[in-house]
């Protein structure tokens, strides 16, 4: 999920869409509105690019991505 930070989606409902979605990562794109894609297309590319051709890596204090015990 990436929105801009003075974009017309309420960062609220980018929340919401973020929360509902499991495998979901969310980016706040600073410096863009609406046209993040136009107004900072290397970065949106980078970051949708990573997002497609990457692992999640694991974060140090994993709420929403916890990485599955295999021990079992």
């Amino acid at each position: 999920m990436m929105v801009g930070d003075d974009d017309e989606v309420r960062l609220e409902h980018a929340v919401e869409m973020y929360r509902a979605l499991p495998d979901a990562e969310l980016a706040v794109v600073p410096g863009t509105s609406h046209g993040l894609l136009v107004e900072k297309p290397e970065l949106c590319n980078l970051l949708a690019t990573t997002f497609l051709a990457t692992e999640p890596v694991p974060t140090f204090a994993p709420i929403r991505r916890r990485i599955p015990d295999r021990s079992a």
